[in-house]
């Protein structure tokens, strides 16, 4: 388990199908019959049983950022570039806990992600970044 760097920080990523303009042939993901798993603050669980607040600063204020990250022929692609960016995005806009997060953690998770959720090709993930409520 990958305790939080700071309590006033919320972490969120979820591991989605490629939509990026460029031809993929890639299957419906997730499967209809399953919904897909996301790590929400480092908690592996369903997409469909993480719940957010309407007051979350991400909804109200848009207060937050994003890296995505391509997975593709069994590689993260940029992946130190990605985390460069997000430390970065996260002092820029004054999130606490850019410090606490730990490349290899993040990437470990990322690959339990592609395990979980049974993908054997192309993916894409999406790190969400944003301050608790309040």
């Amino acid at each position: 388990m990958i305790q939080k760097a700071n309590p006033q920080s919320s972490k969120i990523m979820v591991l989605d199908e490629v939509d990026d303009g460029i031809s993929h042939e890639l299957p419906p993901f997730p499967p209809k019959s399953e919904s897909m798993i996301v790590s929400y603050n480092y908690q592996l669980t369903k997409a469909d049983q993480v719940t957010l607040s309407l007051n979350d600063r991400a909804f109200t204020y848009g207060d937050g950022l994003f890296e995505t990250i391509m997975f593709r022929d069994g590689k993260i692609r940029f992946f130190k570039d990605h985390m460069r960016r997000l430390k970065e995005g996260m002092k820029a806009l004054g999130v606490e806990g850019a410090g606490g997060i730990k490349k290899s953690i993040i990437k470990h998770q990322l690959k339990r992600l592609l395990k979980k959720n049974k993908v054997d090709g192309d993916a894409r993930f999406k790190i969400q970044v944003w301050r608790k409520n309040g």
